[in-house]
């Protein structure tokens, strides 16, 4: 429907819509590997029209984009935090993952100082914070799933030489 007044949340949805929508190559790009056209997804982006990405197109461009924003918003608004393990990297280090997971807490204290610097925390603030968490929650997903992999093929016993640790 045209006209429609949106909320600041759905127009956050519209505003991610538009931004997946030009990760995959824009609306003609986009028309090309989904079900619908190019009129169709312009009114799913558009802060005029009470239409949002249906289910199946949404996760379409989100693989052909390999960018799955859009979906951890959503799941933001229901409390929930999505991860990508990365798995286990050969040419990585547990160390080297541990340098990598305190740089995301660094970021993480570094946007709650910033936020409370003015003594208390607005919406902004929060969102940044809520950010930086996901992070931090990635990044430690991320090594788990590198360390279970790292024993996986250990045998009992066996210790690791410091260059593979």
């Amino acid at each position: 429907m045209i006209g429609v007044a949106l909320n600041s949340e759905q127009l956050a949805l519209k505003a991610l819509t538009r931004n997946l929508i030009e990760r995959v190559g824009g609306l003609d790009a986009a028309a090309s590997c989904t079900r619908v056209g190019r009129s169709q997804l312009a009114n799913y982006c558009s802060p005029h029209h009470d239409h949002f990405l249906p289910i199946d197109i949404l996760q379409r461009l989100e693989k052909v984009a390999e960018d799955a924003t859009l979906t951890e918003e959503l799941l933001r608004h229901h409390g929930l935090v999505a991860t990508r393990p990365q798995g286990s990297t050969s040419t990585g280090s547990v160390l080297a993952g541990l340098a990598l997971l305190a740089a995301e807490m660094s970021d993480l204290h570094r946007a709650s100082a910033e936020g409370l610097a003015d003594g208390e925390l607005c919406r902004d603030d929060k969102i940044r914070i809520e950010r930086e968490l996901q992070d931090v929650i990635r990044q430690a997903s991320g090594l788990m799933a590198d360390l279970h992999a790292r024993l996986a093929q250990m045998a009992p016993g066996e210790r690791s030489p410091m260059g593979r640790l």
